[in-house]
């Protein structure tokens, strides 16, 4: 049998003494037990460790989030998205959704040589300025294409078939059209047709919310056909309606006599902003239109149309001063009358037609050719821009 040295039974019998280590140094790999000192490592010393990752991907997770919110109030072209009801969004007190052109009596100087001929265009509150608008414009020709009823896209196929566009032109539509859509696409293709050279004031619209857009949504529709043309202006009737609300007649619509003559007035303003008087200039002829031309609410402005010249006539026609104050009835199928009917020019009697036998026998001025067409329409003046279409 072997014996053993000393050496050998000093490792087998004797105790074998612990050498301290420091912390950093791994155990022996044949230790199965902990070193002295694990016993005193914090036993929530590992999920220290793994919080600082789980706060930084909260914030990671918040921030995204905020990201997210920030993104969802814009649109897909990067401009800021309607707020919330109730919460303003930024800069919304400087916003301002429709461009608006610049007001047609507040031009800085005129786009026009001085007493440019004057085209008043569109329906019937078109033709309720018609007793002044030739007298306060006196240098210059105004003639009218207009007609009781008609919407902007009618306005757009009667400006088409006209050939002598007057270098000024009124616009008055809107006020039939039952979308903004629609007078935004026709109102568009007008002012393509004038182009840029002309000048157009065009006149927003006042009325009650029966059917379709609203008043403020068919001027949005004007304003956003407006902008960036030079040489539109707007001439802002709900001003004046919101300053003389005693302007307006019992159909929310069309202007009582001193309404009609406020809107005369401003059409005047709006047009020498746009071409200036010229004071020397003799006083021009002026277009003449037949009684038929005013129906509905507006036939009480043929009491007041001016008469043309009859040269023929034993007595000569009433001036407008001489005739009768009211214009617009208040009522709107209750045309007034004028004291004394106008004499009946010699020569053989005019044929029955529409203006030849209205409601009012001193509303119809003395007829010089057949039965005129129910549009507005020149008689006993120059040829106008107001041609009738067919």
């Amino acid at each position: 049998m072997e014996e053993k040295g000393p050496e050998q039974d000093a490792d087998t019998t004797a105790p074998q003494p612990v050498l301290p280590r420091h912390a950093h140094e791994p155990p022996p790999a044949h230790h199965h037990v902990a070193p002295p000192h694990a016993p005193h490592t914090p036993t929530h010393a590992a999920p220290r460790r793994l919080g600082r990752p789980a706060v930084i991907g909260a914030v990671i997770v918040a921030l995204v989030l905020a990201g997210g919110l920030t993104a969802a109030a814009l649109t897909r072209d990067g401009t800021a998205a309607p707020a919330a009801a109730g919460t303003p969004a930024p800069g919304a007190a400087d916003a301002d959704p429709v461009p608006v052109p610049p007001d047609a009596t507040e031009s800085a100087e005129p786009l026009l040589d001085a007493a440019a001929p004057t085209l008043v265009l569109g329906d019937s509150l078109g033709l309720t300025v018609y007793p002044w608008l030739a007298d306060l414009l006196p240098d210059r020709y105004v003639s009218y294409e207009a007609e009781v009823g008609r919407g902007t896209p009618a306005t757009e196929a009667a400006l088409e078939l006209l050939t002598d566009i007057p270098q000024l032109v009124i616009v008055s539509s809107g006020t039939n059209d039952v979308w903004g859509a629609d007078v935004e696409s026709s109102a568009r293709d007008i002012l393509d047709l004038l182009g840029p050279d002309r000048c157009v004031v065009w006149v927003d619209v006042v009325r009650p919310d029966r059917v379709g857009d609203s008043d403020e949504e068919i001027n949005a529709a004007i304003g956003r056909a407006a902008a960036g043309r030079d040489n539109v202006r707007l001439l802002r009737w709900t001003d004046m309606m919101t300053e003389h609300p005693e302007w307006m007649s019992v159909d929310g619509i069309h202007p009582t006599r001193v309404g009609a003559e406020g809107r005369a007035q401003a059409f005047a303003d709006a047009a020498l902003a746009c071409s200036p008087r010229d004071p020397d200039a003799p006083r021009a002829d002026r277009q003449y239109l037949p009684a038929s031309a005013f129906v509905g609410a507006i036939s009480g402005t043929a009491s007041l149309q001016p008469q043309p010249p009859a040269a023929s006539s034993a007595a000569p026609a009433p001036s407008q001063d001489d005739e009768a104050d009211p214009v617009v009835s208040e009522t709107p199928d209750e045309p007034t009358s004028t004291p004394t009917p106008d004499p009946t020019p010699t020569g053989s009697s005019p044929p029955p037609s529409a203006s030849s036998a209205p409601s009012d026998p001193a509303s119809s001025p003395p007829s010089t050719s057949s039965a005129p067409s129910p549009r507005s329409s020149s008689t006993g003046a120059p040829p106008s821009a107001a041609a009738s279409p067919s």
